[in-house]
């Protein structure tokens, strides 16, 4: 099995590949997709506990835990 990793800046492409993929009948593992469910699901409470203030309306706030992570 070759498994392929694809990365890159924002607007290069990654989201037309990964569909043309997808379209071919490869397996694809969305990243973004799995952290933003987790940032709505299990790791609301481990990330709350370890940086309070960064949940709002049971979700993980990105733009208020990256601004904690850059403290």
């Amino acid at each position: 099995m070759i498994v392929l990793g694809l990365t890159g800046s924002i607007a290069t492409g990654k989201s037309t590949t990964s569909r043309l993929f997808r379209a071919a009948g490869v397996p694809v593992h969305d990243a973004d997709a799995s952290v933003h469910a987790l940032y709505a699901g299990r790791a609301v409470f481990p990330i709350e506990a370890a940086f309070p203030g960064v949940v709002r309306e049971a979700r993980v706030d990105r733009a208020l835990l990256k601004a904690r992570l850059a403290e």
